[in-house]
This record gives structure tokens, C-alpha cells and sequence, in this order.
């Protein structure tokens, strides 16, 4: 599977972001604020505001 850049375009036009490893490059917030379904298996977008779904 190819590397994308960590963009907003990018995670909006995903069909899944998977999150398994903390990274500080990534920013969860930026995540929450574009991806439209989000599998959290870490937890870390709990206290953040998301309007996508998680699983």
C-alpha cells in the first residue's frame, strides 16, 4: 500500500483511518476535524470533538 501525505484532503477522501500507534507527527485533531470514519484502537480521539464516526 502506497504513503500518502498527512493532509485534510487525504483523510477526506479515505474510506478508513486507522489509528494503532501514537505518533506526534499526526495530529488526532486534524484527524477528527476531516477523516470520516476512524478505527481508534489506542483511544485517542476519546475526548475530542469528531464528526465522523469511530469504531
Amino acid at each position: 500500500m502506497p504513503l500518502v501525505p498527512f493532509t485534510e484532503a487525504e483523510l477526506a477522501g479515505s474510506e478508513l483511518v486507522v489509528l494503532l500507534v501514537d505518533h506526534p507527527e499526526f495530529d488526532p485533531e486534524v484527524i477528527a476535524r476531516a477523516a470520516p470514519l476512524v478505527f481508534d484502537a489506542k483511544g485517542t480521539m476519546r475526548n475530542l470533538a469528531f464528526g465522523g464516526e469511530t469504531l
